[in-house]
């Protein structure tokens, strides 16, 4: 079994006994250093980032124990042992993790022999809008998306400052409109392929999920994120530690600040040297290969080490909740 944050296989894929490989990103390891940073909560829109993020720093310990409960009581009705109560943990449990990240961007330290990074996961649809082949090869251009999870609200502002820097956009709005006018040379399709898009850009700028933070950085492109969830800042906290872009709080943005990042990110070379650095650790990364490997090797041992030598029936109000955590609308966006 290979699942992608379907947090309920850490218990199925045992209780059949099915050796279970997970993908997921490196920085939701308990082998990353990683920051936790608050996202846009009502504790950072009453108080402010930062009494907030003094706020989430006490809190998060028992948030993420709280959260881990509903998984550990199914896996204990199932005769597993239970997890550290610590979402890093709960969200990275399999008999074979994969990170889909390089770990030039997002390393981990003393991980055990069973994670393993697999490298990103580049895809973008073929598909492009017929004004595609028009597009100009000089001036600067941007790549704008913030997904189905970004504000969509903030485009007019974020495209607005672009103008003032008279930067053309092209922007993917995920089917959702886009409020108000559209400065001229802006160019906008429901959907574009990130990988084209982000190699004719001079900058992404994205919600800060690692999906099209990677499509910029394959592209050797620096990225100016605008998080909102927990996910997207701590894969754009590990972006600005590698000096390969930066972010700006969607709570608290505003068009000089887009203004003031984006001559940064694209008037600093180092911005772009430190993004080609890690464009070239994904050159040389081979994803496909390494699943392959990885797929061969679990097959080769045909089980899965944690199934349970007795399984005892559930209690159908546990499985309930983990299902609930567990559904799309609970689980932080990672694209």
């Amino acid at each position: 079994v290979v699942g992608d944050f379907r947090l309920s296989l850490s218990v199925s894929a045992r209780v059949a006994a099915v050796p279970y490989l997970t993908v997921t990103n490196a920085h939701w390891s308990p082998f990353a250093h990683q920051h936790f940073v608050v996202p846009e909560l009502a504790i950072t829109e009453r108080f402010g980032p930062r009494l907030g993020q003094a706020l989430f720093t006490v809190m998060r310990p028992f948030v993420f124990a709280q959260q881990g409960h509903a998984l550990n009581q199914v896996r204990r009705d199932y005769g597993l042992p239970a997890l550290p109560y610590s979402l890093p943990h709960q969200f990275t449990d399999a008999d074979v993790t994969l990170y889909a990240d390089v770990p030039e961007l997002v390393p981990t330290y003393h991980r055990p022999p069973y994670h393993h990074y697999l490298g990103p996961v580049l895809w973008s649809p073929d598909s492009v809008p017929r004004w595609w082949d028009s597009l100009p090869d000089t001036g600067r251009m941007a790549y704008v998306t913030l997904g189905t999870s970004g504000r969509a609200d903030l485009l007019p502002l974020i495209l607005d400052a672009l103008e003032q820097l008279g930067i053309e956009a092209l922007v993917s709005t995920a089917g959702r409109s886009i409020p108000g006018r559209l400065p001229p040379g802006t160019r906008v399709a429901q959907y574009l392929p990130g990988q084209a898009a982000a190699a004719r850009a001079d900058l992404v700028i994205c919600n800060g999920g690692s999906a099209t933070v990677y499509q910029a950085l394959a592209a050797g492109k620096p990225v100016l994120g605008i998080p909102n969830n927990l996910d997207q800042y701590l894969m754009m906290d590990y972006v600005r530690r590698s000096g390969a872009g930066d972010y700006l709080r969607a709570g608290t943005i505003s068009r000089a600040a887009v203004t003031t990042l984006c001559e940064g990110l694209l008037d600093n070379p180092a911005f772009r040297d430190r993004a080609g650095r890690v464009q070239t650790a994904i050159e040389q990364n081979r994803t496909a290969r390494a699943f392959d490997d990885h797929l061969r090797s679990v097959l080769g041992t045909g089980r899965s080490h944690q199934a349970p030598s007795k399984i005892r029936a559930p209690k159908v109000s546990a499985f309930d909740s983990v299902l609930e955590e567990s559904s799309p609308s609970n689980q932080a966006s990672r694209r």
